[in-house]
């Protein structure tokens, strides 16, 4: 797996064509993102992802107080061109205190049309929200979290095996 910054080293400056329809397209950027995350693969248009997130992504409503962080999966409504919206990765800088000046920073592909992958500034306009990658846990971690166990129960992992203590 690809940290960001690789990333966007190895694709900057790039056209993408994920699955070898319609050219390349913003979305396709967002595909090889995901498939490197370990993440699913998007069916639709850019604005219809947002509906996507699944177990793997949590999904941010904008308004942008916080901004979305290095990596999410920033997606326009199709308000945003009429056409299918648009979607790219953020690289987590930008102002976002909900003013009307906030920005942020988005590594994407086709906006204009027929640009390669590049970084543009957007406002937050038109914006649906962003994806999320949730934490990965580990079984024990998860099973941590319930709290419900005796003492001295077991719980298997794939990493170790855990013995629980009293939990109050």
């Amino acid at each position: 797996m690809l940290n960001f910054q690789d990333f966007f080293n190895k694709y900057n400056g790039k056209f993408l064509d994920f699955d070898g329809f319609y050219g390349p397209q913003c979305v396709d950027l967002v595909q090889y993102w995901s498939q490197n995350l370990g993440g699913p693969r998007f069916t639709g248009n850019a604005w219809q992802l947002y509906t996507q997130a699944g177990v793997f992504y949590t999904q941010v409503p904008n308004p942008p107080i916080g901004g979305p962080k290095q990596g999410d999966i920033v997606v326009w409504a199709y308000s945003y061109n009429y056409a299918g919206g648009h979607t790219g990765i953020a690289t987590g800088k930008g102002v976002s205190t909900g003013a009307s000046t906030d920005w942020f920073e988005c590594f994407e592909q086709n906006d204009p049309t027929g640009k390669p992958c590049q970084l543009k500034n957007y406002n937050f306009n038109n914006v649906l929200g962003w994806l999320h990658q949730k934490t990965v846990m580990t079984d024990t971690q998860k099973l941590a979290q319930i709290k419900i166990w005796r003492n001295d129960t077991t719980i298997p992992d794939s990493d170790f095996r855990y013995k629980v203590g009293t939990i109050i």
